[in-house]
């Protein structure tokens, strides 16, 4: 009966243990008819072999096991010493590839990896690039996260003394950031938020000259990961393979990836010399639809976080594929040793494990930001360097919206293209704004003008909300400022602008049209998604004398060299009444308002200014 009940004995990881001992039980009681032969031949009933080949099975589902605090240390939330611990045991080392190819993956694919989690985004946060192409990987992500919490001008040492608006060939980074990382989230809690309706409030980050970025007890801690040696030679002792180096290959690699990022000084907080600045606008930010909340905070001048270094990114490439090589190595090998090896391997992963549990909350963080102050001004009180880092942050939010934009960030490819040119633009704006252009002789039908620039709705609004106006993305969705050249002098003009389409839209307004109607027509409401093909901008430029300087694109593009209509408030009625323009506006007095709105934001702009 014992016999029978052991052969219903199912494995338990490649171990049968009730049949064994069933097996050994029926030998003593039947000592001369079942007489079980134990020698190295048979497998099936060898001890040894059962119970090591099941403890490597269990050995793999352990080293598969998640651990939070691995994840974090190989990220450098404690330093070098934290990454050369995060090694030490193969328990979690699944963890420690996952965060290696989290941190050497860029932003805009972590989430298609699967490898985006809390930890990650405390660690590294998630940030787009805003100067992405329409439709590029990075604009593709944009989709499923949501409204950016903050926009940011990355400034590398070379560029952070400079008073240029916008340097077009040099090597400043405009982002939008989607998850704060928390070495930022520190100085930007301790910042207060600009008093609503008026100028922001520009805070600028000061450094603590005796700020030490590498401490006596990372030393300390360092050091004391080489025990991976003891380890080492124990199994080396024991084994038949290679499994005493192949197991200790992450920890080796890790401490020595420490020892490198510790001289360099590059393992906590910030460093003592120059390095990369990162200037944050965070708050609720505005887009066309979503008009902004009322939490605007500016700093200036905070350094970055040190894992965006690439000689961290470089660390994490590597460990990654030290983790997992050294993953499925161990597994082969364990399998080919005895069960004294693999009991001694598995106490030493244990304690290595105890101990890296004991080191992760004992270790200070390195996120801490040690600063002296951080010291506010109002805009107005700005040097002319400072006023000029928050404004770039203008022009990074205006970028954010187009890519947001429910016309969508194609139709936006020549205010990208102007806002590259803010410094020769700005100088226009400031000496040779004008409310019109200049009057034309009054039989003047046509007129040749160079369209030298465009900052429109996206730029304006993003003034607006910066400023503290109650003006929306949609009060000011048809406002534009233009850059032109006409009659021999160069001037910015606040204008109009639709934009307008065929194609479907034009089958919209035929179905939705009276059939006895000869011209039928359907005027699509602002703020609705583009449709169909053929799209192009109007533009609509007041002259002094009351008439107004009509353009459209061609291909989208508007700068250069263009023929303008010169027309009166009723030709542009008379435009806006063709069935084929398919916009909302449906006379010259929605024109004239539209231009209100510009007015009113120009207006805020030049006080930013």
């Amino acid at each position: 009966m014992q016999h029978k009940a052991a052969q219903r004995t199912t494995h338990w990881c490649g171990v049968r243990p009730l049949q064994i001992f069933s097996s050994l039980l029926h030998t003593n009681l039947q000592p001369q008819t079942a007489q079980i032969r134990m020698d190295d031949s048979d497998d099936s009933l060898n001890l040894s072999s059962h119970f090591s080949g099941g403890l490597v099975e269990i050995a793999a589902l352990t080293t598969l096991i998640g651990s939070a605090a691995a994840e974090a240390l190989v990220l450098g939330d404690r330093g070098g010493a934290g990454l050369a611990w995060a090694g030490m045991s193969a328990f979690g080392i699944l963890s420690l590839a996952k965060g290696c190819l989290a941190g050497s993956a860029p932003d805009w694919l972590r989430s298609t990896l699967g490898v985006r989690d809390s930890i990650v985004d405390a660690a590294l946060g998630m940030r787009l690039d805003i100067r992405s192409k329409y439709k590029s990987s990075q604009d593709l992500a944009r989709r499923d996260l949501g409204p950016a919490k903050a926009v940011a001008v990355i400034i590398p040492p070379t560029a952070q003394q400079s008073s240029s608006a916008w340097i077009e060939t040099g090597p400043l980074h405009l982002t939008d950031i989607y998850a704060l990382d928390r070495f930022a989230t520190g100085p930007l809690n301790s910042v207060l938020n600009s008093p609503e309706g008026d100028l922001p409030v520009v805070y600028t980050f000061i450094r603590d000259p005796s700020y030490r970025p590498v401490t006596r007890a990372d030393w300390i801690a360092l050091s004391l990961s080489s025990l991976k040696l003891v380890e080492m030679y124990a199994l080396f002792r024991l084994g038949r393979t290679h499994l005493y180096w192949v197991t200790a290959l992450p920890g080796f690699f890790f401490l020595s990836a420490a020892l490198l990022l510790q001289s360099k000084q590059a393992t906590r907080g910030y460093a003592r010399h120059e390095q990369t600045e990162l200037d944050v606008l965070l708050g609720e930010l505005p887009s066309a639809k979503v008009p902004g909340g009322v939490t605007r905070k500016i700093l200036l001048r905070m350094p970055e976080n040190f894992r965006r270094s690439k000689l961290w990114r470089a660390v994490w490439s590597l460990g990654a594929l030290v983790c997992v090589a050294s993953l499925l190595a161990t597994y082969i090998l364990l399998s080919k040793e005895d069960s004294n090896t693999f009991l001694t391997w598995l106490s030493f992963q244990l304690l290595w494990l105890g101990a890296r549990l004991v080191v992760y909350p004992v270790m200070e963080g390195t996120d801490l930001m040690q600063f002296p102050a951080l010291v506010g001004q109002d805009w107005q009180d700005l040097s002319p360097v400072l006023k000029t880092r928050a404004l770039r942050l203008l022009w990074a939010l205006a970028g954010y919206q187009m890519h947001v934009h429910p016309r969508g960030s194609y139709c936006y490819l020549e205010d990208q293209e102007s806002i590259g040119r803010a410094d020769s633009l700005l100088m226009t704006f400031k000496g040779r704004y004008r409310t019109a252009v200049p009057s034309l002789p009054r039989r003047c039908e046509a007129i040749t003008v160079a369209m030298l620039g465009i900052w429109g709705d996206t730029v304006l609004a993003s003034a607006a909300w910066l400023g503290g106006s109650t003006l929306a993305g949609m009060d000011v969705y048809d406002s534009v400022i233009v850059f032109l050249e006409v009659s021999g002098e160069v001037v910015a003009v606040p204008a109009v602008r639709v934009l307008s389409g065929t194609s479907l839209k034009a089958e919209i307004a035929r179905a939705m049209g009276d059939p006895e109607n000869s011209r039928p027509r359907f005027r699509m409401s602002k703020g609705l998604p583009n449709a169909g093909t053929g799209t192009y901008w109007i533009y609509w430029i007041p002259c002094e004398d009351g008439r107004w300087l009509q353009l459209e694109t061609e291909e989208m593009k508007i700068l250069g060299r263009r023929q303008a209509a010169v027309m009166t408030d009723a030709q542009v009625s008379g435009r806006l009444d063709e069935p084929s323009i398919n916009v909302s506006m449906s006379s010259a007095e929605d024109v004239k308002e539209a231009l209100s709105n510009t007015e009113k934001a120009v207006a805020v702009l030049e006080k930013l200014l």
